[in-house]
């Protein structure tokens, strides 16, 4: 599935122009799970592997969903299948 376009632009946000292609912010904003949760979609491949590999990211992905499914909201996991390492 691809992403909207609002979705790909929350994930590089920060990025100037003339960069070329945007390469992922080092860590997930709230805004980028917040639209994750809104559009009902869960994390793409590369986003999930780099939380796979970064355990704030991880983390933060895995707090935010808490409290948002606390707040009542109700959305698909936003990391399936993570596959962990063995150092994380």
């Amino acid at each position: 599935m691809r992403l909207s376009r609002e979705y790909y632009l929350l994930l590089n946000r920060g990025k100037t122009a003339g960069e070329g292609e945007a390469e992922p912010n080092c860590h997930f904003s709230a805004d980028l799970l917040w639209a994750a949760i809104k559009q009902g979609l869960p994390l793409d491949a590369d986003q999930t592997e780099h939380a796979g590999c970064c355990r704030d990211c991880r983390d933060f992905v895995e707090q935010f969903s808490a409290e948002a499914r606390q707040a009542g909201f109700s959305f698909p996991e936003l990391l399936p299948q993570l596959k962990r390492p063995a150092f994380a």
